[in-house]
């Protein structure tokens, strides 16, 4: 079953507006370095077989996941036509919904994926070597660690590491959406908007995490966190508008002037993993300026 990383629907927000009615409706893409790599169609972007199905132990395919995003991107398409385009801010349910949907965009990606699959298989890897250290152990001294070990009776199995290793998105993202969520609520809700002709662009990793004070830490205390005061949750929703999540007390409808919506704009690049989306087939040096300030679009 292909299924999309990035929604069609989300994406459709970014179909060029020059497209004559008989030409197929496009997206213009661009690499993280700001090479063209042409158009393509929001169905056919950003997919892969399978990436959120659970498989079971029998061989059955649980599809549960995809049921509940596809949930999620209803509601978010109906808010932001019903709501957001028209200059209204969502009432407490929908915000809650938008942070739902806020969520699950930053823990489903590509990205996301291979960050987990990699620290799960680390697990895995040193549970086959500890696998291949008991062997090696006298059943005496083997009682005497597992006696021992307080965590022993509550651990994960080996078959649990295998299997988060196997399909990490589909033992993780259901519980960082529910986790994340309230967290995003509780944040101070702002829309950007712009009247610009190509507006706020997106990427294959759209939701950006950053914290321009995490830099000034050491190196071992500069990951992002959802607590801290400075920190700030981007995601551009249309080339017209772009959804910020703050501690920082700004809310409502905020004008942007270009400078600031090339800041903006470079923010995203930063976040990206591979490819960005304009709605036009128009890309600005500007967006790839580098930044010292901690982009974080994988949430490591």
């Amino acid at each position: 079953m292909r299924q999309h990383q990035i929604p069609k629907c989300y994406l459709k927000a970014w179909l060029d507006p020059s497209t004559d009615k008989r030409e197929t409706p496009r997206v213009w893409l661009f690499s993280t370095a700001g090479d063209s790599l042409g158009w393509e169609t929001p169905k056919r972007l950003f997919r892969q077989d399978d990436m959120y199905t659970l498989v079971l132990s029998d061989g059955t395919k649980d599809q549960i996941i995809e049921e509940n995003l596809s949930r999620l991107e209803t509601w978010f398409a109906k808010i932001r036509t019903d709501r957001l385009e028209r200059g209204m801010l969502p009432n407490a349910d929908e915000r809650m919904r938008l942070c739902a949907f806020i969520a699950a965009m930053h823990s489903r990606t590509k990205v996301m994926e291979q960050h987990h699959r990699s620290q799960w298989s680390e697990v895995q890897q040193m549970m086959d070597a500890m696998t291949e250290r008991i062997l090696l152990t006298s059943p005496e001294d083997l009682a005497s660690m597992i006696s021992s070990d307080p965590l022993s009776e509550r651990s994960l199995t080996y078959e649990d590491v295998k299997s988060v290793a196997e399909q990490p998105l589909q033992h993780i993202l259901p519980a960082m959406v529910r986790q994340s969520t309230p967290m995003l609520y509780s944040m101070d809700f702002a829309v950007l908007t712009t009247n610009d002709e190509i507006g706020f662009i997106t990427s294959d990793s759209p939701c950006v995490w950053r914290d321009p004070e995490a830099g000034k830490f050491p190196p071992m205390f500069r990951g992002i966190s959802l607590m801290s005061r400075t920190i700030e949750i981007t995601l551009p929703i249309s080339p017209s508008q772009c959804i910020i999540l703050n501690r920082s007390g700004l809310s409502g409808f905020v004008p942007l002037r270009t400078n600031n919506l090339d800041d903006i704009n470079s923010v995203t690049v930063n976040g990206a993993d591979q490819r960005i989306v304009v709605r036009r087939s128009v890309c600005k040096r500007v967006w790839f300026d580098v930044r010292n300030e901690p982009v974080d679009g994988s949430g490591t």
